[in-house]
């Protein structure tokens, strides 16, 4: 596929100006001791993200390729005396064709590189606000291991009708441990994965869609309830579907909500060749006031999911939840605070493991492209033995300087 595309964008960006976005963030953070670390010493850390992105357009034809790096470094590094730097390198390739105004196709590939740092007091890929949703609870948040990750997908949207549309979706990905260390505690898995989806807008207000998926995963090794590695791999199926319903209450007042079901079988160490069932459901709650040139924000949400085990061991039930609060009193000036939490459910290895995150964050925008941000976030884990890691809690306070710039190259 990464030939594929850049055989596509080199004529293009050799005949167009193509449009160049920057932006940067450095942040620096004192943290308490790591759950279980040894020494248990407080450390420094120096996380430095970067973006480049090139967009390009040629008739029904647009292009864009990004490039994301991240440079973390940790003053004691986690064996209490050595300083570790950990990069990160991120790509991004996409072409996005209109057949027409009712149809779109898009092509992407999307790859990852380095030594990547699962704790969950890291700051966010793009420099922002902590995501959503925390790390997955079932990775190993206390571990800096050498990854790889491609992602290769195709994505198409039919418009039916004023107002009904249809999407389709194919992809494929490879990652996971990029040496044998960190196959010890994250196994390479390989994944197809598709799915269908029908959205209808039934008036104004309401919108409502179905949406069915598929997955074939398959691990070369793994990781069992103790935290050993198991030769033998895995290969785990799942359906899904649901249907759902989104409805504008106001002007900047929206909820969602959604129900469905699922259907997954894991043939392996830890599973039989029996099909599981499961149920599906999701509920999301965002609005926002204005008040003069004050603006205050609010987000909830909670679901339900089935996701395959980044560890091989099978399907499993991931609970998630998220609130979010927003305060401008003046255009440059934002409090926030953002709340999240993970936990996978069941019995035996795959469930009771839990990672919660809260962010709390101060920012002022200095000038149209740069902004100050100082905050505090505190993470609570749970202990678990597959994944080696120990329970407990941990806090960082932190500042940051973000920049952004716009250009365009001849």
């Amino acid at each position: 596929m990464a030939f594929v595309l850049a055989f596509v964008f080199a004529p293009v960006l050799a005949a167009e100006g193509m449009a160049l976005d920057l932006a940067a963030r450095a942040e620096a953070r004192g943290s308490t001791p790591a759950p279980g670390a040894a020494p248990a010493v407080s450390s420094g850390q120096s996380q430095i993200d970067a973006t480049a992105t090139l967009t390009a357009a040629s008739g029904e034809l647009q292009l864009a390729a990004s490039y994301q790096p991240r440079l973390v470094v940790l003053v004691p590094g986690p064996n209490g005396v050595d300083t570790v730097a950990n990069f990160l390198s991120n790509g991004r390739l996409a072409a996005d064709y209109h057949f027409s105004s009712l149809q779109t196709l898009r092509l992407e590939e999307q790859g990852s590189y380095g030594r990547q740092d699962f704790s969950p007091l890291v700051a966010a890929l793009q420099g922002g606000p902590p995501p959503v949703t925390p790390v997955n609870p079932r990775l190993p948040i206390t571990r800096l291991l050498a990854i790889f990750n491609s992602t290769t997908s195709a994505t198409y949207q039919q418009k039916l009708s004023p107002t009904t549309e249809a999407g389709s979706h194919l992809g494929f990905q490879i990652g996971g441990g990029a040496d044998d260390l960190a196959r010890r505690y994250l196994p390479i898995g390989k994944t197809v994965q598709g799915d269908a989806r029908l959205g209808w807008k039934a008036d104004r207000h309401d919108d409502l869609s179905v949406t069915v998926a598929a997955s074939d995963a398959v691990f070369g090794n793994v990781i069992n309830a103790d935290g050993s590695s198991s030769a033998a791999g895995s290969n785990s199926q799942l359906f899904t579907g649901a249907l759902g319903w989104k409805r504008a209450l106001g002007r900047e007042t929206t909820m969602s909500l959604s129900a469905g079901g699922g259907a997954s079988r894991t043939v392996g160490p830890s599973g039989g060749r029996s099909w599981q069932s499961s149920l599906l459901s999701s509920a999301a709650l965002s609005t926002a006031l204005n008040v003069a040139d004050q603006r205050l924000g609010a987000g909830l949400g909670a679901s339900v999911s089935s996701v395959v085990d980044p560890l091989g061991n099978g399907v499993y039930e991931l609970a998630e939840g998220h609130l979010t609060l927003g305060y401008e009193p003046t255009r440059s000036l934002r409090a926030a605070l953002n709340f999240s939490t993970a936990r996978s459910l069941g019995g035996g290895a795959l469930g009771g493991q839990q990672v919660s995150v809260l962010d709390a964050s101060i920012g002022y925008a200095a000038a149209a492209n740069v902004s100050l941000t100082g905050g505090v976030r505190g993470a609570l884990q749970t202990a678990s033995s597959a994944t080696q890691t120990p329970g407990g809690t941990q806090f960082a306070a932190y500042f940051a300087v973000s920049v952004t710039g716009k250009g365009r190259l001849p």
